[in-house]
């Protein structure tokens, strides 16, 4: 798992890699893993603390990751 301003990716692998980058709106998070995922999560600046997840979407399978 990768963990990203105290949000954790689950299912990435402990070596995947990942890029981050501001948002379109105010607080927003977009992560963009080498594994194929794509995430956007959310902090409160003001309280501060973990990430919240709002979405995912897995856009790329890799040999291996398809289920038996």
């Amino acid at each position: 798992m990768t963990p990203i301003s105290g949000h954790v990716i689950p299912s990435e692998g402990p070596r995947a890699r990942s890029i981050v980058g501001f948002g379109p709106g105010p607080a927003a998070l977009v992560v963009a893993s080498l594994a194929g995922s794509f995430y956007t999560a959310a902090f409160d600046p003001e309280r501060g603390g973990a990430c919240e997840q709002r979405s995912y979407c897995k856009f790329v399978e890799l040999e291996g990751d398809a289920a038996a």
